[in-house]
């Protein structure tokens, strides 16, 4: 998989600028849109990818289509094998954790909620985005009033297995539900756990379970109880509402509206 020639005109109006990030089936760029003078960021596949990729590209594009939300990125275009969406500019959450170890709870509570609100748009779309975390957060202009959830690459119809097309189990192991652990169906319920996960980690610095092996993790994920969160500033209000969140019947666990609701009532005092 060749590198995309900076400042080269790419599918007739894109001119990438920076590469930002890379995997094994494909790279992001950011670039220029021609058409509207703006930036995007542009995902491009490996050449020749396997099926089940090609449509997991084809699930995210239709998916971006449908949905418009302020805490989401705008769907730009997409064609064979790439997909633009607008760039936003700012760090994204899994770097600010790593500067400043952790978020006050009133910022934490700001995050978690815009977040919140953008996996509701999601599940409006008959989907569930199977991958919250810090590292799909995006704070616009570093300010947690705009964080952009991003990234629907793995987004699945709801009430599919956490298994995708690829046969692998889907999802970051530390952000994961018990239900995607164990390969169950995902539903809403996936998601708001993931949010609880990336508000333990805006707490504390760390996600709420850990394990020196995938296999040790996966299982304190399903078995343990979470551990309580407990710190300065965190109110009972706060601490209630992660253990709701990390319930692990995923019946017990609020809908994610609510859960924006509760975050903005915290983060007001």
């Amino acid at each position: 998989m060749s590198l995309l020639p900076m400042g080269a005109p790419f599918a007739g109006r894109f001119s990438p600028e920076l590469l930002v990030a890379e995997g094994e089936h494909g790279r992001v760029y950011r670039a220029m849109d021609a058409r509207s003078g703006r930036q995007v960021a542009l995902k491009v596949l490996a050449s020749n990818p396997p099926a089940w990729l090609t449509e997991r590209h084809l699930l995210e594009a239709a998916l971006l289509q449908r949905v418009t939300h302020p805490a989401l990125a705008r769907y730009v275009a997409h064609g064979e094998g790439w997909l633009a969406t607008a760039w936003i500019e700012g760090e994204d959450l899994r770097e600010t954790l790593r500067r400043r170890g952790s978020l006050d709870a009133h910022d934490a509570c700001l995050v978690a909620a815009r977040v919140a609100d953008a996996v509701a748009a999601v599940h409006d779309a008959g989907a569930a985005h199977r991958d919250v975390k810090p590292a799909n957060v995006r704070l616009a202009g570093g300010a947690p009033e705009g964080a952009t959830l991003l990234d629907l690459g793995v987004a699945r119809p709801l009430d599919r297995p956490a298994r995708d097309p690829s046969g692998a189990l889907i999802g970051t192991p530390r952000s994961m539900s018990p239900e995607q652990a164990r390969g169950l169906t995902v539903g809403p319920a996936t998601d708001v756990w993931s949010i609880g996960a990336s508000l333990v980690e805006m707490l504390t610095g760390a996600p709420p379970f850990d394990g020196d092996t995938l296999g040790e993790l996966l299982a304190s994920i399903v078995l343990a109880p979470a551990p309580p969160v407990d710190r300065p500033g965190v109110s009972p209000a706060l601490r209630a509402l992660v253990a709701a969140l990390l319930e692990k019947d995923p019946h017990a666990r609020p809908g994610p509206r609510e859960v924006a609701e509760r975050c903005r009532a915290i983060a007001r005092g």
